[in-house]
């Protein structure tokens, strides 16, 4: 499924770029659909028997912001795989996140990956500092952010029984300043 949501469609027309009354909102020149498996860098199938799992914690349970703040979390996460975690390609292992609103519905799966600066060994802890900002959010309410690995072209470790680290956020609207 491909959907495209135009916000503000507009006809050339009322551009006075000639007399096409169509509402438009976006034009595309070549577009090609393919298969995941047909568009994915080549890969390099983890190894048979390969198990997937991550121990995950984090500085705070919970996590509260002002929209235009940022706030900066730490993660102790420790490899219960037969994999090293590598972040170098083709395949990297990669920590990331996905968004969902508060009745866990979800809002966006993908988002930025954060490398390990080294391997990890099974059995070893990494620790990694994410900075989250309120803009990551569509606006004020209560949200949650499902935190998991990935292994790029592969899986998310959550799909191989992996249990992932969920923290809820709220997300408050910045009060207009004023004196007091």
């Amino acid at each position: 499924l491909l959907e495209f949501h135009i916000p503000k469609p507009t006809s050339p027309a009322d551009l006075k770029q000639g007399d096409d009354p169509r509402q438009l909102g976006i034009g595309f020149i070549k577009l090609q659909l393919a298969t995941a498996e047909a568009s994915a860098a080549p890969s390099s199938p983890a190894p048979a028997g390969a198990t997937y799992a991550a121990g995950i914690a984090a500085s705070t349970d919970r996590l509260e912001l002002k929209q235009g703040d940022t706030a900066a979390l730490t993660f102790t996460l420790i490899n219960h795989s037969t994999l090293t975690w590598r972040s170098d390609p083709p395949n990297p292992i990669n920590f990331s996140y996905h968004l969902l609103d508060r009745d866990g519905k979800m809002l966006k799966y993908d988002n930025p990956r954060t490398v390990f600066p080294q391997p990890i060994a099974p059995g070893q802890t990494a620790t990694l500092t994410l900075k989250l900002g309120a803009d990551l959010f569509p606006g004020p309410g209560q949200y949650r952010l499902d935190f998991d690995l990935v292994h790029e072209g592969q899986t998310w470790f959550a799909e191989k029984g992996s249990p992932t680290l969920t923290i809820p956020v709220t997300v408050t609207a910045r009060k207009s300043g004023g004196s007091r």
